[in-house]
């Protein structure tokens, strides 16, 4: 599996028996390459400043993360700023000017096939954490960030206002956007959207519904199911007004057509986690949240290519502190030095 790097976000600090959130700028690797947890070197690739609700990706060999909050706690963040920029975590230094401030967002690497040129789109997302902010609004915007240029270029727009959601590969030119939140009233009032289907080819976007009940806060990314086949999946997150340990699996056959079931359900309840896709083992992975119990990492595996068959492991690897709201990814081995 490789390396997993985790960055930004929130951490845990015990005080008095219990634990406070802080927000972070440090990056910590795991290392799945054995079953043992090693000691990973980040080798100083950490934020300039640290950063909440942000997206990331990596392109190529060079990690970039964008957009997110500067504070930590609570209604102080009605007067903090947000960042409208992406940093290179390295071997790449600075950063990339973003067209618009924005956290809870999603991101997603695109690949054209001419010339194998990457971009990470970034789409939607709110600025204000709370919806009595003056600041607050939830976008409908995107935008491509670029690693050859220095500012990011527009988008297209999504149907709706959305922040809060995910994103994941339908097939190769169409991605899924899962859940969200279209309005920021209180979780009760939220009106969300169940997905939304984009062609990366046509730039066009559609909206389709499903019976299932919508996500804020959650995580989704792809499994391999059977040995011939591949579904996406969503977990956790807010769903009917409660924290979720559920999680619905949609199964793609080869001819395209598809189907929405329940999936199984973590062992714990989890949400603000990062979700993590392992392209070449075929598992995902769920990597922190919630407010305890937030080191851990759960694997989803679906070896059979049947629902029933389908289930979540705790990896033995953990985080070395408790974290939220965080952006992690896998980068190639020789990104960091694990003993």
């Amino acid at each position: 599996m490789g390396l997993l790097l985790v960055t930004g976000g929130q951490i845990g600090i015990k005080s008095n028996k219990k634990i406070w959130f802080g927000l972070s700028h440090d990056t910590e690797i795991l290392d799945f390459s054995s079953n043992v947890n090693k000691q990973c070197d980040a080798a100083g690739r950490y934020l300039s400043h640290g950063r909440d609700f942000a997206v990331g990706g990596l392109l190529g060999e060079q990690v970039l993360v964008c957009g997110g909050g500067v504070r930590a706690n609570g209604v102080d963040r009605i007067k903090h700023s947000y960042h409208a920029d992406c940093q290179w975590l390295g071997p790449k230094t600075g950063s990339i000017k973003m067209r618009e401030k924005r956290m809870k967002s999603s991101s997603i690497l695109i690949t054209k096939q001419s010339g194998n040129e990457q971009k990470l789109w970034v789409t939607g997302g709110q600025v204000g954490a709370f919806i009595h902010d003056k600041l607050y609004k939830i976008l409908q915007t995107t935008e491509f960030v670029s690693p050859t240029q220095r500012f990011a270029s527009p988008g297209p727009k999504l149907p709706h206002a959305l922040t809060d959601h995910c994103m994941t590969y339908f097939n190769q030119s169409t991605i899924v956007i899962l859940g969200g939140d279209t309005d920021g009233k209180q979780r009760k009032y939220w009106r969300k959207i169940n997905w939304m289907l984009f062609d990366i080819d046509k730039g066009e976007m559609s909206i389709d519904e499903i019976k299932l009940s919508p996500r804020t806060g959650h995580v989704c990314g792809h499994v391999a199911f059977g040995q011939h086949q591949k579904a996406v999946v969503t977990a956790g997150g807010f769903k009917d007004d409660d924290v979720a340990s559920s999680s619905d699996i949609m199964s793609i056959r080869r001819d395209g057509s598809y189907k929405w079931s329940r999936g199984p359900r973590l062992p714990i309840k989890v949400k603000n986690a990062a979700g993590v896709t392992v392209p070449n083992g075929g598992q995902f992975l769920v990597v922190g949240g919630r407010e305890r119990k937030s080191r851990t990492v759960f694997q989803l595996a679906c070896l059979t290519g049947k629902i029933q068959d389908c289930e979540w492991t705790k990896l033995g690897h953990e985080l070395n502190a408790e974290r939220r709201f965080h952006v992690a990814l896998l980068v190639p081995n020789d990104f960091a030095t694990c003993n």
